[in-house]
This record gives C-alpha cells, structure tokens and sequence, in this order.
C-alpha cells in the first residue's frame, strides 16, 4: 500500500474518536490540513509509534509483563513484519521535512522498513532488555511461549487489548503490514535498530 491507495470518506466536525470511525476521523484531519496549508500539507501517515515516554503504551505492556518472567504468549508467526517507527526516528525526520526549503509534502507512509522488526525480533529484545529483572523476580528469563492467531482467536483473546501493538496478517490488515515507504526513506528516514528502542523504552518505564 502506498500513498496513492484509496482513502476512507472523511468525518465531518468529528471532534473525539468516539463522534465517528477511527480512520474517518484521521482522513478529516488531513483534509482540514489541506484545507488549511493547501499543498504545503504535510500529512505524516505513521506507523505505530514506539519508544521511551510512549503514550498511550504498547511496548511497555510487553516489557512489564516479560519482568515477571515465567511464560510468555508470543502470537502468530514470528517472522511477520511488525510496522512501527521510534518516535525519535520520526521526530527528526519531520524536523527535516519541514526545513524551509524543504519539497516534502502530501501524504508520506511513516514507518520502518518492512524487514526491520518481525514478531519474534520485538519480543526476543523484550525478553533479554528485561532479562536481569526478571531473574530477580522468578529466577529466569522469561520464555516466549509461541501461539497461532487461530488458536488465540479462538480463547478469545483481544488481540489490541492484550496484545498491544501487533495485528495478525488477514487481508484487512496487509496494509497496516506491507506498507511502502519509499517516499519516507528517500527524504531522509532512518530508523535505529529495534533492539535500542526496545532498551530504551524499559529503561524509561521501570525508571517511572
């Protein structure tokens, strides 16, 4: 999916995510955007955004419940992209788009790369960040625990809820999978390795 793909139709004078759908309400502001700066609009479409001081938390969910320790469920397949960006990563970038002089504009998918985090790279960096901690607290690391999305679906696990962050792959969510963002990386994005966002983000939460 990139950004020519269809949009959904924009909310009209949706001023809270409950007045209309999710995706209505982002379409809405990118036309008030435009509305407002015309092609100047920039119209970052990011990925789920990660890293210390995250709000509301995902990664953190994780890296709380790995320093526990004891087992894990690690859901679907491990080698599935995980789309996500550090919100460092895309701070600098939009500090860089937005330079004066600067010909980015429009709508710009924002995420890492499709081969920078898989299910099982996000959940192995939360399991040895939080190592040490969860040696003291059960004596072990904890151990990731690898279970189908079918099989899950099926205990009636909310995959959003409690498990924060990840999708399972079905045709309704490829392109929250398989996003291209070759206009992001061509204008400057880079993204430090997973495993540095994932440390960091323990290390400001158990900091907290």
């Amino acid at each position: 999916m990139d950004e020519t793909h269809a949009t959904r139709a924009p909310a009209a004078d949706a001023t809270t995510v409950r007045d209309a759908e999710y995706g209505a309400v982002k379409r809405g502001g990118e036309v008030a955007a435009t509305d407002a700066f015309g092609e100047r609009a920039l119209l970052a479409r990011c990925a789920l955004i990660v890293g210390p001081g995250e709000e509301p938390e995902r990664l953190p969910v994780w890296l709380r419940r790995a320093a526990r320790g004891g087992t894990l469920v690690a859901p679907g397949d491990p080698d599935q992209p995980w789309r996500l960006v550090d919100a460092r990563d895309l701070a600098a970038w939009l500090l860089t788009a937005l330079e004066p002089g600067s010909v980015v504009s429009g709508p710009v998918n924002v995420a890492a790369p499709e081969d920078h985090a898989t299910t099982r790279g996000v959940l192995d960096a939360v399991v040895d960040a939080t190592a040490a901690d969860a040696v003291r607290t059960s004596g072990a690391p904890a151990r990731l625990d690898w279970r189908s999305w079918a099989e899950l679906e099926e205990s009636g696990v909310d995959r959003w809820a409690e498990l924060p962050g990840w999708v399972p792959r079905t045709s309704a969510t490829e392109g929250l999978i398989s996003t291209d963002i070759g206009r992001a990386v061509a204008s400057g994005l880079r993204c430090r390795p997973v495993e540095e966002t994932v440390r960091d983000t323990w290390a400001h939460a158990s900091a907290s």
